[in-house]
């Protein structure tokens, strides 16, 4: 399996809690432990997952696909899969093709040690599928194995040795009960990948961050005016997003620049975007939010 160590989960994914109480409001009783594997705890889990993609706002954006038991004994197919909609085509195919979107693990009782380990050694084989394509969507994958009562997610990453050989990175979380807390990460864990998964279609696949860096030589006006022509999505505080493209430069104050910018939702065809510069070594694309980012800009809609 190569490098296995505890994921601090709590440190790394910033918990959706406002999402995670409504999830769990919708489906506050876990299934019984040692129930049909199919019928009852993958439907429940399924279900869970279309509810915090749901509270999300990303519902026209990632897809959930439950397999309830259609897979055959050779088949690598996951029980749960996330992907973008872009890959219905490629989710929905027998056999699917797991390069294209995440692949989480259900089993009936996670107290059975066994299911557990064979339930790792599932994630294993997504997440190879996944991040061993030709173009990997993104470089880190997220998965969970659970039973509906009992959730353990994972993060794994595929690196190079000393000696240039590959060898997979499993972290790995403690296990938690459900609660609004658990649907809470689940809901954080979604979102960080669907950020992970817009940060690299707009770097251009590239395996680097998209990255602007601010050279003495560069002023911020300049620097800016290059994202006319851009597609960027921003998330609001909310957790929405809005799709807007940069379509001139209307010009620059002593602390802001302000942007004319065509938005693609909400029915809003023209709007003002007002970027106030923090003091910024860099600014991160595409995920520019309507709050100071990384010591970034703010940006807000006016």
């Amino acid at each position: 399996m190569g490098v296995v160590r505890p994921w601090q989960i709590e440190m790394d994914i910033d918990a959706e809690l406002l999402f995670g109480r409504q999830v769990f409001l919708q489906y506050p009783d876990a299934p019984i432990q040692g129930s049909s594997e199919t019928k009852v705890n993958q439907p429940f889990c399924v279900n869970v997952v279309n509810e915090v993609v749901k509270r999300l706002s990303l519902e026209s954006e990632l897809l959930v696909f439950g397999d309830y038991g259609s897979r055959q004994e050779y088949e690598v197919y996951a029980d749960i899969i996330i992907g973008h909609k872009n890959y219905r085509k490629e989710l929905t195919n027998s056999t699917p093709d797991l390069s294209k979107g995440l692949g989480w693990e259900v089993k009936n009782d996670l107290n059975d040690n066994s299911k557990v380990m064979v339930g790792k050694g599932q994630l294993i084989k997504y997440a190879r599928a996944y991040l061993t394509a030709d173009r990997p969507l993104t470089r880190v994958f997220y998965g969970c194995l659970t039973d509906g009562k009992l959730w353990k997610f994972a993060k794994i990453q595929l690196l190079n040795d000393i000696n240039g050989a590959p060898k997979v990175k499993f972290e790995q979380s403690t296990t938690y009960r459900w609660s609004e807390h658990t649907a809470s990460l689940i809901a954080g864990l979604i979102g960080r990948y669907y950020d992970d998964l817009i940060k690299k279609r707009m770097s251009g696949n590239k395996d680097n961050t998209y990255t602007y860096r601010n050279k003495s030589s560069i002023s911020s006006e300049s620097l800016l005016a290059s994202f006319i022509g851009e597609d960027i999505l921003i998330r609001l505080k909310s957790g929405n997003y809005i799709h807007v493209q940069i379509t001139s430069h209307l010009g620059t104050g002593r602390e802001c620049i302000v942007f004319l910018a065509q938005v693609r939702d909400y029915g809003i065809k023209d709007a003002v975007l007002k970027v106030i510069q923090w003091e910024v070594p860099w600014l991160y694309l595409p995920i520019l939010r309507d709050y100071p980012w990384n010591h970034g800009f703010l940006i807000t809609v006016i």
